[in-house]
């Protein structure tokens, strides 16, 4: 995503075209650069938690939405409405660009106050839509007409040069053909849009996927300051927009988030999801760490030039047990010369088995001049067919640490992967974990993994552990992700 803001900003959750962001509307846009946007859609609180009763799913319940839909515990007056109306729409026009457009969707309960806001604050209205809906919920009270329409206002910066979007084509192809009016018809929003979690006002894709088609070109930013559960972003990123969300819940934002991995899944196209993949994670301190190779050989560096005395010996038995008399420290240096981490090395042979210490000498200088010639290093030092054993262990230094590329690798994989943890919303040390072994898990949250551990038997650990309200996933290299209830 390109960057909006003039300074540092707070993302709740990010994907590659997508922002979401929690907080308070008339803050961040403030914090947002101005004419940085393409298309605004707004569906701002309607201002009608009065207390009253509406029918929902044959079932009478309240009409408040929350503490967001008014000002205080005695309503909001027409003053208070139509000042924090001005105001929002006035941000709004700020950041967005010169061709841009806005929508608003309301009720009669507000969208009279944005109709005339739109106006004050330098906006043209271009049209007027009505929604009208084919299953409204019944009329409880018996005192008026059923509400069944929503009106959505679609308006531009009222200035003679502004030059809007509109596909008008691709709205007559959508509407079989035939010119579409401003009164768009169809139903409330499907059960299967709300699998995520419910917002007492959420809009019904179709809805927002006319708004996106009609005013916007691929690769475009699209703005809701009151994003809510996220619908218009949803459609955003299904018809190649980029999408910034705001909203000072946080659990409409969690249905937002959950709501694009769903539809992310649905829309992957496969093929071109692979062709994302990398050829590898390597980089450039993946291959050899020359500063320990250097290290490790600089630690016994005199020993080995001490040794470099029996390169091309006529005699080189009887000069290794002078040299290991009088420096037996340089003893220390030959596992090293057969790629051996470590003093110790075990051998066996006709004569039985034996476990050579380089570091303390455990058997005597004969028993070491056998390992040397057994183990072919005294033909190799006595044929020349090496000039310096500085830079031989150099050599084998390096191939020593090209075997940590695995470890390395696997450093690697859990940054990548902690990345994607991070840029999905989960916060290190709240609700996801590193470095977790079964037992750990076990005393954290009190469940038994006993199955896992084979009664206790093994001591497994999970490079990360993440916590959710349903599950917990287990995460490490050498497995999948593991899901416990």
């Amino acid at each position: 995503m390109d960057v909006f803001y003039k300074s540092k900003m707070s993302i709740f959750y990010e994907m590659e075209d997508t922002q979401l962001i929690l907080g308070d509307s008339f803050k961040i846009l403030t914090k947002m650069k101005p004419e940085s946007v393409d298309m605004i859609f707004a569906d701002p609180p309607y201002f009608l938690s009065n207390d009253g009763f509406t029918c929902q799913g044959g079932k009478m319940v309240s009409v408040n939405k929350g503490s967001w839909d008014k000002f205080s515990e005695n309503g909001t007056s027409i003053e208070e409405k139509h000042k924090f109306n001005r105001k929002w729409i006035r941000l709004c026009r700020i950041v967005l660009k010169p061709n841009s457009t806005i929508w608003i969707s309301g009720t009669l309960h507000n969208i009279y106050s944005i109709g005339m806001a739109l106006e004050q604050e330098g906006f043209k209205i271009i049209n007027n839509i009505t929604w009208q809906k084919t299953n409204p919920p019944p009329n409880l009270a018996c005192r008026c007409f059923t509400h069944s329409t929503e009106t959505i206002l679609w308006a531009k910066k009222n200035e003679k040069k502004a030059r809007h979007v509109f596909n008008y084509h691709k709205m007559k192809e959508m509407n079989n053909g035939r010119q579409m009016k401003d009164v768009w018809t169809g139903a409330l929003t499907k059960m299967s849009e709300k699998t995520e979690g419910k917002h007492p006002t959420q809009k019904p894709e179709y809805l927002l996927e006319k708004i996106v088609l009609a005013s916007t070109e691929e690769g475009q930013i699209i703005l809701d300051p009151f994003c809510g559960s996220g619908t218009t972003g949803v459609e955003a990123v299904r018809f190649g927009r980029k999408f910034v969300g705001i909203d000072v819940n946080e659990e409409y934002l969690e249905i937002s988030r959950k709501d694009w991995r769903r539809q992310q899944m649905a829309d992957r196209d496969f093929d071109k999801w692979l062709s994302k993949f990398r050829t590898s994670i390597s980089g450039y301190d993946y291959y050899i760490d020359f500063d320990k190779v250097v290290r490790n050989v600089e630690e016994i560096k005199v020993e080995l030039n001490i040794l470099n005395s029996l390169i091309g010996s006529r005699n080189i038995e009887e000069d290794f047990q002078r040299i290991v008399s009088r420096y037996p420290e340089t003893l220390q240096c030959i596992p090293l010369l057969l790629a051996v981490r470590g003093y110790k090395i075990y051998a066996q042979d006709e004569e039985g088995t034996f476990l050579y210490n380089f570091k303390k000498m455990n058997y005597n200088v004969e028993q070491y001049k056998v390992f040397m010639h057994k183990t072919g290093l005294f033909d190799m030092i006595a044929n020349h067919l090496v000039n310096n054993l500085v830079d031989y262990a150099l050599g084998i230094e390096t191939g020593l640490d090209s075997n940590g590329r695995k470890n390395r690798g696997g450093h690697q994989m859990e940054d990548l992967v902690e990345k994607y943890i991070l840029a999905a919303g989960f916060r290190k040390d709240v609700n996801y974990f590193k470095e977790m072994y079964l037992k750990d898990i076990e005393e954290k949250w009190n469940i038994d993994l006993s199955a896992l551990s084979n009664q206790g038997k093994a001591a497994k650990r999970f490079d990360f552990v993440i916590r959710t309200d349903k599950m917990i996933l287990n995460y490490s290299r050498s497995s999948l992700m593991e899901p416990r209830c």
